[in-house]
């Protein structure tokens, strides 16, 4: 992949590169499209954070285009495996597990910013 790019906005991210199409030749649920598709092509997903499991959030696409041409829905998972998603307990088939930073219990996009949340320490148990 070159070009990698990250946006976000109205609480959604956007992310995108410039991918070589010959990676996704042997998946045969491409081929037709790939056959409209230069060598490299912008590949781009959309989607937003959901929970998944302490310490981590799923990144759940809602969307790919290849060369801004959406992609039917079906093939997004295809495509997510092709590129090196793995299971894991909770994630759906059209989602990519992705780590939180260390000490961080969740995140989420607010305009065209990245909130990481914490859980503050709770207070000494004799004092009120």
């Amino acid at each position: 992949m070159t070009r990698p790019d990250v946006q976000l906005n109205a609480g959604r991210i956007r992310l995108q590169a410039s991918v070589p199409t010959a990676r996704f030749r042997q998946l045969r649920e491409l081929r037709d499209v790939l056959s409209f598709l230069p060598d490299t092509a912008e590949l781009a997903a959309t989607g937003q954070f959901v929970p998944l499991v302490q310490g981590r959030v799923a990144f759940e696409v809602n969307e790919i285009t290849a060369a801004r041409i959406p992609l039917p829905q079906r093939l997004v998972p295809v495509i997510l495996n092709n590129l090196g998603r793995r299971d894991e307990p909770g994630l759906a088939p059209n989602a990519v597990g992705v780590p939180l930073p260390r000490g961080a219990t969740a995140a989420f996009v607010s305009g065209d910013s990245l909130v990481f949340l914490r859980r503050l320490a709770t207070a000494a148990r004799g004092a009120r």
